[in-house]
Formats: C-alpha cells, structure tokens, sequence
C-alpha cells in the first residue's frame, strides 16, 4: 500500500444557489412554494408537506447527478473507489479513492478542475487519510 494514497473527497453544496437552481427548472415547486407563500392554516400545512416533498425528491436526485460527474471524472483515476453514507444534508458526496502515489497530482488536479468548473455551486474538500481513518 506504499505505493498508494487514500484520498478522501467531500463535496458539498452551497444550498441556496441548489435550491434557486431547481426552483427554476422545475415549475410545479415553484408554484406550491408561490401557493405557501399566501396559503394560511390546513392549507398552508398540505401545500407544505407537499412542497417538502417534491423538494426533498429533487434534492436527492441532484445529488445523484452532482456526485456521478465527480465519480465518473475520478474513478478513472482511482485504483478503487467507495462511496460513503452521506451524514449532512449540505454533502453532495463522500467518497474515498485508493490513488497510485504517481497518479496523486493528477487526481488533485483533476478536482481543482472540477471545483471550478463549478462555479461557486460547490465546495470540495480532499485530503488524504491515513490507514485507519480510511477503515472507518
């Protein structure tokens, strides 16, 4: 394992911008967050339920999407990758990659990359971890 590297990567995003994100693309929650927005008593309790419904489907959805451009673009890189249980609500991805030593700088960046390209909407963290914080 010498010759390799565990390099965690979390990426997280900034939620407001997510959230306008997918108020624009999708017209139906933006109409139940407009109906809220006047609603009062029952009404405003079932147009929120539903409202965090539908907000909570297309909030895992995108994150979906936004962790599989960084996996698709770093597995490659990677001997092996995991993806790990997501514990905030603001974490797009957790993963770690086991990296050939060699390969190191390019993985680095390859994220740098990524993080720019996008624009503000993310933040990413890699370090490297050692032995034991990678088994847990």
């Amino acid at each position: 394992m010498a010759d390799m590297v565990v390099l965690e990567l979390k990426v997280f995003w900034k939620r407001g911008i997510i959230l306008a994100e997918i108020m624009a693309a999708a017209p139906r929650i933006r109409a139940l967050r407009d109906t809220l927005l006047r609603a009062r008593g029952e009404e405003a309790r079932l147009v929120g339920l539903k409202l965090a419904q539908l907000l909570g489907k297309a909030l895992e959805r995108k994150r979906i999407q936004e962790g599989a451009v960084f996996t698709d673009a770093l597995g490659p890189l990677a001997r092996e990758f995991r993806v790990k249980e997501m514990k905030a609500d603001n974490l797009v991805l957790s993963a770690e990659f086991v990296v050939d030593r060699n390969r190191k700088t390019e993985f680095d960046n390859r994220v740098r990359e990524l993080e720019a390209t996008a624009a503000g909407r993310l933040t990413v963290a890699c370090k490297e971890s050692t032995a034991d914080e990678a088994a847990e």
